[in-house]
């Protein structure tokens, strides 16, 4: 049966959209979705939800047409159009999620009904279908999309707007009160669409209410430091994302700046690196993704501006960055900047390579590259807070030998690394004068004084025969004391040891991570001419210390977890002897790892072995059952 009039239907509130106030008409005749009341009263209920047909819902209810479209959302494939404004099709959630204010729930019940009428006088709010919305600006409270007492979804099609599906009533809920700061962007919102008070924005009021609040949720996003494509979604609201897009709006000169200093912070990039995209990440793709207006022409322009400050534009064939254009005397020619370095130019060609600034466009034929300003500048000043391989020397007062080992033991910090200098062919190393100072310090630090007979740490190493490196990282560890200071000797020559003290932290570090070779050996299950010939095709990493063979103790063991010995192949496939079972073990095809003219115990790779076991097996399993055949 269908309805021409709906006798019994209750008023209209402003801002009740036409499918929830057809909701509320079926709850008034007792039916319970609005699907049922679209095939009751003649409508088909995914058309009132798209803003389409309110024709039959206006004269059946005797509502005004033009009233009831102001309040209802009309959708197309791209976009959503609500009381003049239009909202991207993607920001409009009535199809993927329904929310509610149990607060408002609650003050609805609480108002008398004008006619004292038992009509349903709970009624939904036309906004609180918009996706960036998630708190109520009336009662500073967050809205809710699920029952907390069965934890169903709340939904669009459910007739009784102040009841989950369950039953359950909405009213009674506990609502998240929201801070002050986080309703701002909703303010804005519902000020545009003539909910509360109009706030005026300069670079927001021109924009379509989607694209402020696009804008709105990209620039909080940043502030915020939020990825929107990670594994992870953040914890912030919605409410907290477009009301931080929305403060740095409003006062954008002083505080973009401090949002491009976090986006640079967060994808780890050098001062010097060349790409925008890389140093400032998602929020740049979107930036050149937005057409062109006043707020991402103020960006873009603020973008290029803090990465000239910074440093983070090198020269490129064209000179327009971001619709912007980079004066050209931020840059000068590279063979001058290698002047200006004490450098030659292929020298520089190659520092500047290993630091990854050369500019990636390529030259027309006689133009000559160009390196920023910025970072020349940036470079001359790290050159002369630098020592080179000589200067290091000097400033640790030791050899030019034990300064190498010193820095490939990673105890100071090289400005560009020994891969990247033998790669380029680039042969000065550089070493940074804080690190330097820094291992001084760190061992100032540990002097306790006491003792006689004390030698500097670079003589007392030489005297053992030990690298001064290993004598400093015992020193750093705690398993060796300084027992004096000779303020008058350069860099570790002032450092005093006692030699007793340094022979005793030699002993105990070689027993605590390396092993005599022969024990080794045991350990593996060999003799110990076997375990030497794994030493020498490399098989076994083992170290000479005087007249003695070292296995760390973390290589011993990984060797003995992925080899075995024949004598252990034989014990667990029942062979008999070590020689039985390579004999037997050589038809599946296993070989050691070491030729039997080179070794005389077989050591296979457990792998290869347990697989040549089971195919032995399985071979030894047919035989035997062809024989009974």
């Amino acid at each position: 049966m269908r309805a021409a009039t709906l006798p019994v239907r209750p008023i209209r509130h402003s801002g009740e959209p036409a499918y929830a106030y057809c909701a509320r008409i079926g709850a008034t005749n007792g039916l319970k979705t609005l699907t049922d009341c679209g095939r009751v009263f003649g409508f088909r209920s995914f058309e009132i939800i798209q803003g389409k047909a309110l024709e039959i819902v206006a004269e059946r209810a005797g509502q005004d047409i033009a009233a009831l479209s102001f309040d209802t959302a009309r959708t197309a494939p791209e976009s959503v159009e609500l009381r003049g404004e239009r909202l991207f099709r993607k920001q409009w959630t009535i199809a993927s999620q329904c929310k509610v204010c149990p607060l408002c729930i609650r003050q609805d019940l609480a108002t008398p009904e004008q006619f004292r009428r038992r009509f349903p006088r709970a009624w939904r709010r036309t906004h609180w279908d918009i996706r960036a919305l998630d708190v109520c600006l009336e009662h500073s409270a967050r809205l809710i999309d699920a029952c907390e007492a069965c934890g169903d979804k709340l939904s669009y099609e459910n007739a009784a707007v102040g009841r989950c599906p369950a039953g359950h009533d909405i009213a009674q809920f506990i609502c998240d009160a929201v801070p002050e700061g986080e309703t701002i962007g909703a303010r804005y919102i519902l000020g545009r669409l003539g909910f509360a008070n109009r706030m005026a924005s300069a670079f927001l009021d021109d924009l379509e209410l989607g694209r402020a609040i696009a804008t709105m949720e990209a620039i909080g996003r940043a502030a915020m430091g939020i990825e929107r494509y990670v594994e992870e979604p953040s914890r912030a609201s919605s409410g907290a994302i477009i009301s931080a897009g929305l403060n740095v709006i409003q006062e954008l000169p002083e505080q973009l700046p401090a949002v491009l200093d976090g986006l640079v912070g967060m994808s780890a990039q050098r001062p010097w690196r060349w790409g925008l995209l890389k140093a400032y990440g998602e929020f740049y793709e979107w930036l050149m993704d937005e057409p062109a207006s006043a707020i991402t022409d103020a960006l873009r322009a603020g973008v290029v501006a803090h990465a000239q400050d910074s440093d983070l534009v090198t020269f490129k064939a064209n000179t327009s960055i971001a619709g912007v254009v980079i004066a050209i005397s931020k840059h000068i020619p590279m063979a001058e900047a290698a002047a200006e370095c004490g450098m030659g130019a292929e020298r520089f060609r190659r520092f500047c390579e290993a630091q990854g600034i050369l500019p990636t466009a390529r030259l027309r034929q006689g133009e000559s590259a160009k390196i920023s300003r910025a970072f020349v500048d940036q470079l001359k000043e790290m050159i002369a807070e630098c020592f080179n391989a000589t200067e290091l020397e000097v400033a640790l007062g030791v050899s030019s030998a034990a300064a190498r080992a010193i820095a490939d033991a990673g105890l100071v910090d090289p400005i560009v690394s020994a891969e990247q200098r033998r790669e380029l062919r680039f042969n000065v190393a550089l070493f940074s004068v804080q690190s330097v100072r820094r291992l001084l310090d760190d061992l100032a630090a540990r002097i306790q004084l006491g003792g006689e007979d004390l030698t500097p740490i670079p003589r007392a190493a030489a005297t053992l025969r030990f690298a001064t490196s290993k004598a400093v990282q015992l020193v750093l560890s705690g398993r060796l004391a300084i027992r004096g200071y000779d303020g008058s000797a350069p860099g570790l020559q002032a450092f005093l040891i006692d030699r007793c003290d340094l022979l005793k932290a030699i002993g105990q570090h070689l027993s605590d991570e390396f092993v005599p070779i022969s024990v080794a050996a045991d350990q593996i299950g060999i003799k110990g001419e076997t375990a030497k010939a794994l030493r020498d095709h490399k098989l076994l990493d083992a170290t000479r210390h005087r007249n003695s063979l070292l296995v760390r103790r973390d290589d011993l063991q990984k060797f003995v977890d992925d080899h075995v010995t024949s004598q252990g192949l034989a014990s667990k496939g029942g062979f008999g002897s070590a020689s039985a079972a390579t004999k037997q073990l050589r038809k599946v095809g296993l070989t050691p790892i070491l030729p039997v003219e080179l070794a005389r115990q077989a050591i296979y790779r457990r792998s290869d072995a347990e697989a040549a076991l089971e195919r032995w097996h399985e071979l030894e399993s047919g035989a035997l059952r062809a024989t009974e055949h």
